[in-house]
């Protein structure tokens, strides 16, 4: 399964919008069902709305979709890291997708170049918008919501394209290994408010 990722940011003063590319990710996941995972007591669902089994505690918990993207983290002792030249573009059908839906609004011309003559760059600039993102949300009072697009290929068939609006980051983590130089990194996102309705499967 390959996967690429852009985060588009509806807001022109946050920068650049992000493009995760088919090398860097290692998988992208996705939980429809998620709450809370600070809370550790029993929950059940009651028409798509989630309670505490413990009947002295009425609190409600809705439903979040959630994505969760594993990337990796390249340095320079990374020489080879794309051996098929597709993976350093996007496919036609993400471009066409683009186009028939922001037009002009969404310009990812110059990550593309970037992902094609130097995927090193590009993933130390993804972690750094990414990281910068993480920040904003620490210290604002309103939460940088930015939409998805996703576009997953399996080994066999049609690439599937998934669209969802306003999410935010509840949690990014990195994992480094100075040793032998290279990390990961556990981006989950999560939409609110916690809807179904703007999730577009194409």
């Amino acid at each position: 399964m390959k996967n690429i990722v852009i985060i588009k940011s509806n807001d022109s003063s946050k920068g650049n919008h992000i493009l995760l590319s088919k090398s860097e990710i290692l998988k992208v996941e996705v939980n429809t069902l998620s709450y809370n995972s600070l809370n550790r007591e029993p929950i059940k669902e009651l028409y798509n709305e989630y309670y505490n089994e413990n009947k002295e505690n009425t609190t409600r918990y809705e439903a979040e979709p959630e994505i969760i993207i594993e990337g990796k983290i390249f340095n320079y002792s990374n020489l080879e890291l794309q051996k098929d030249n597709e993976e350093r573009y996007l496919s036609q059908e993400l471009k066409e997708y683009i186009n028939n839906k922001f037009g002009d609004k969404l310009d990812l011309k110059d990550e593309e170049k970037i992902m094609a003559e130097n995927i090193l760059h590009l993933n130390r600039d993804n972690i750094h918008r990414i990281i910068d993102w993480e920040y904003d949300r620490q210290f604002d009072t309103k939460k940088d919501y930015r939409d998805i697009i996703w576009e997953m290929t399996p080994t066999e068939g049609d690439a599937l394209i998934i669209y969802l609006e306003k999410m935010y980051i509840y949690s990014y983590r990195e994992v480094l290994n100075i040793e032998k130089g290279y990390g990961h990194y556990t981006l989950v996102l999560r939409k609110n408010p916690i809807i179904k309705e703007n999730m577009e499967i194409k």
